[in-house]
């Protein structure tokens, strides 16, 4: 509960103990006897303090130093200086291997729908979804816990750089597969046309 609430609530019962104050006499007499806790309610002091509590909490919560009664002030946890939001000073190994991986996947999204295979749709979502974004998570990792360019960063990088070729090759191979198959199909038609129309005349 912070300073705010506690000052409206006081506010609200100091409120409902006055209005008791002026309805009981008119029911029951006299109530000048009614304990030491009502008594202390029916002060004339306390309306004012209920209210200058509630003033402090609403200029609290204006300036934003407004906190819960009872709630202890911690630190956020140690997470070290770097994150892996800052860009990481790759080696020219590393960024080659990342431009020829992305050229390669700009590539099969360029094939037509048709000429990709079911099998073929599959496992390049599988590394565009999964393997490349947890390969470039756990090297990003691996880097922020080594100084920029020295000799554990290269080897990293060096790392990062043939498993980026390896997808390379694989994405390659799919574009291979997907064009040849494209390929044979047009072949397929060619030929059923030489073969439905040798001489070039129209045949229904």
């Amino acid at each position: 509960m912070n300073i705010r609430a506690l000052g409206f609530l006081l506010a609200v019962m100091s409120l409902a103990v006055n209005v008791l104050r002026l309805a009981l006499p008119a029911l029951y007499g006299d109530v000048s006897d009614v304990g030491p806790y009502t008594t202390l309610l029916m002060s004339p002091g306390l309306p004012a303090a209920s209210f200058l509590m509630m003033a402090i909490g609403g200029m609290a919560v204006i300036f934003g130093t407004a906190e819960p009664i009872g709630t202890p002030v911690t630190s956020p946890p140690h997470r070290g200086n770097r994150t892996t939001a800052q860009p990481l000073l790759l080696t020219a190994e590393a960024q080659t291997a990342a431009i020829s991986l992305n050229e390669r996947l700009t590539r099969f999204r360029s094939l037509p729908a048709d000429a990709v295979s079911a099998e073929a749709s599959i496992e390049f979502d599988a590394i565009v979804a999964k393997h490349l974004p947890h390969l470039r998570a756990a090297h990003d990792g691996a880097r922020l816990t080594v100084p920029d360019g020295s000799t554990e960063a290269e080897a990293l990088d060096h790392d990062y750089a043939q498993s980026l070729d390896r997808l390379t090759a694989t994405v390659d191979r799919l574009v291979n597969d997907c064009s040849e198959a494209a390929r044979d199909r047009f072949a397929v038609e060619q030929r059923f046309i030489e073969m439905r129309h040798p001489d070039g005349s129209l045949s229904i």
